[in-house]
């Protein structure tokens, strides 16, 4: 969920899992702590007309060490043709890591 805090323990995988292929730049702001496993990917969904951003976009992230990380991505367009207002182009999540 957007701005929240979830907690995890070293070796623990987390998958952040964005409902749009609008996003980008997903990513972890501390990756000595939360390290991506690959690169992210989109997958568009098959049922949408072209330009829609049905889909979405998937990190897999390792919990490194102990500490804190910020997952963030953003993106400008919310919808057909329909600018991001305020907060809706910002997605970030902190992650707590414990050992």
């Amino acid at each position: 969920m957007n701005h929240t805090t979830v907690s995890a323990t070293v070796g623990t995988s987390v998958v952040v899992t964005l409902h749009s292929t609008y996003w980008s730049d997903l990513t972890s702001g501390t990756p000595d702590v939360l390290a991506a496993v690959g690169a992210s990917r989109v997958t568009p969904a098959h049922t949408c007309v072209p330009g829609a951003g049905c889909g979405t976009v998937e990190l897999a992230l390792r919990a490194v060490r102990p500490g804190s990380a910020n997952i963030t991505a953003r993106r400008t367009s919310c919808g057909e043709a329909r600018l991001c207002d305020g907060d809706q182009g910002r997605y970030s999540v902190t992650v707590q890591i414990s050992g």
